[in-house]
């Protein structure tokens, strides 16, 4: 019998563990759940009296401001709170409208959600600058992110109807301020570096401590960033960007262009040298000689002679010493003749002579260009 009373009882404690943990902390009645980077403002009819905050190592100070608490211990029953008999007792909800980035990058615009608790970690807000004007009056497009949080949560909910959309209003016209003394081009090219000027004139206008003294609310330091920056749409008017990355390219292909032709230029040149120095070798060679015209003379005999029909030519020895001089490393193949000379196919004497021939004329350009 006292097995069936517990276990009924075990059957119990868990039915209500269950009820409680499922149906009354979703829904705030008489308990609630509260999750470590958040906490809940606690109400009792109306009034505030206090926040629920399980974080381990942080409390708050008697400002409601968040503060490092070493000592404070893990809580046994983690984010489960117990608010009190309602309606009296209650977690206090409000609209709230922000517009955050998700894990893909993506912007997602949340518009009077009603929440019940206040996120207390640093989180990236989204917000737009529309048709700020650069230094040239160029209407342009601004994505900002910021980086912040709220380190106050009693001024963040009291102090102000939406502290998100207040810090970005005050923001706007500051960062339109900015952008009026560039170029769209600068900002475009030093967008991180632009982001951090940004912060830093905010904190010298004194919005830093301002958003953090009155609303509880901080802003990461260097954790103002531009998204993006693009020229607005005009209709009838070419977009600026698309205009810039023209202007961009059509640089690129010049300087491409301009490096393609002087490596053009610079070959020519390098043949050209190499021809003119060719052309000087040769003409030294057959001015030493001075006997080319004699040369051409003596071959072409040889070639009408009667034994130039034939299949072989004597080319006397004298003839032999002209051409290797003329014709540094060029062989005569055949077998030897009398009185030093060699026997000579009649298609390599007229091979020979062809050669000879466009020496001389090769002397002719060194004299008509004065290369000599």
């Amino acid at each position: 019998m006292w097995i069936e009373v517990l276990l009924l009882g075990i059957g119990v404690v868990i039915l209500l563990f269950l009820n409680i943990y499922y149906v009354l902390a979703p829904r705030n009645l008489f308990v609630t759940i509260v999750n470590e980077s958040q906490c809940k403002a606690r109400m009792k009819a109306g009034k505030f009296v206090d926040f629920l905050m399980p974080r381990e190592g942080c409390g708050f100070d008697k400002n409601w401001n968040i503060v490092s608490c070493p000592n404070k211990r893990k809580r046994a029953l983690g984010g489960l709170y117990w608010i009190g008999i309602p309606p009296f007792w209650e977690i206090y909800k409000y609209k709230f409208s922000w517009t955050g980035i998700d894990v893909n990058g993506e912007v997602v615009s949340h518009r009077h959600e009603i929440l019940d608790y206040v996120l207390i970690v640093d989180d990236v807000y989204w917000a737009s600058i529309d048709k700020a004007e650069d230094k040239n009056l160029v209407p342009l497009d601004i994505e900002i992110l910021v980086t912040m949080r709220v380190i106050n949560p009693y001024k963040a909910l009291f102090h102000v109807q939406d502290w998100s959309e207040m810090v970005m209003n005050r923001i706007k016209p500051l960062i339109r301020e900015y952008v009026s003394a560039f170029e769209f081009e600068e900002i475009v090219k030093k967008k991180q570096e632009k982001g951090g000027e940004i912060y830093g004139k905010l904190k010298g206008t004194g919005l830093i401590e301002e958003f953090k003294n009155s609303y509880g609310i901080k802003i990461k330091d260097g954790g103002i960033e531009i998204k993006s920056i693009d020229p607005s749409t005009i209709p009838g008017v070419p977009n600026l960007r698309e205009v810039s990355l023209r202007k961009q390219i059509a640089e690129k292909d010049r300087e491409r262009i301009l490096v393609e032709a002087d490596a053009e230029r610079q070959r020519v040149l390098t043949l050209a040298n190499a021809e003119e120095q060719r052309i000087k070798t040769v003409y030294g060679a057959v001015r030493e000689m001075g006997e080319i015209g004699k040369l051409l003379r003596t071959l072409e005999m040889l070639e009408k002679s009667t034994g130039a029909g034939s299949r072989w030519v004597i080319l006397p020895g004298g003839i032999t010493e002209m051409i290797s001089q003329i014709l540094p490393g060029r062989t005569i193949d055949g077998p030897p003749a009398p009185d030093g000379g060699v026997w000579i196919k009649g298609e390599e004497l007229s091979s020979l002579r062809n050669e000879i021939s466009y020496l001389e004329s090769l002397a002719g350009q060194v004299e008509r260009r004065g290369l000599k």
